[in-house]
């Protein structure tokens, strides 16, 4: 099945969305090199508060990269997964309206949850969110494997913006 089809993912088997996290997982752990660490408290704070609301919404196997060295444009570039159309939507939805509060306004959006991937542009860093097709498909994960990187858990994004906000 191609990851551009229309069907949406959580009309998918559900055992098959879950086997292909696990892979994508797998790969992410089989890399020869160790990545350089990513450290948290060198984030801008619109790229914390984006990961506070990306895991508020249970945004699956989520990485920053720091892409500095390797593009211009943005600094960092996250990338997670969303299991079906809905979530890809409501963690874009969610990210756009906790970061406007701040004031930070996204330069722009691409695709839906419907497409398989949403692309968020807040000109620092990006946000791919991406179904688990799209995700195995594209492999941005492999792309970017010899940059450094996190996969913060929640409570690490938490300490890093209560740090900042002190």
């Amino acid at each position: 099945m191609s990851p551009l089809d229309t069907t949406p993912a959580a009309d998918r088997d559900p055992v098959t969305i879950a086997d292909t996290i696990a892979q994508s997982t797998e790969r992410e752990q089989e890399t020869d090199e160790p990545n350089l660490v990513l450290e948290l408290s060198t984030m801008p704070y619109g790229l914390l508060k984006a990961l506070e609301s990306l895991h508020e919404k249970q945004a699956q196997v989520m990485t920053i990269y720091e892409t500095a060295d390797l593009t211009p444009f943005y600094s960092y570039a996250v990338v997670c997964t969303g299991l079906s159309a809905v979530q890809r939507d409501v963690l874009a939805k969610t990210v756009r309206a906790d970061l406007h509060q701040i004031p930070l306004n996204m330069l722009s959006l691409e695709g839906t949850g419907e497409s398989g991937w949403v692309l968020m542009d807040y000109r620092d860093f990006i946000i791919h969110v991406q179904s688990p097709e799209a995700r195995t498909f594209y492999k941005l994960d492999r792309l970017w494997d010899d940059l450094p990187s996190c996969t913060p858990d929640e409570a690490e994004v938490l300490a890093a913006i209560a740090a900042v906000e002190e």
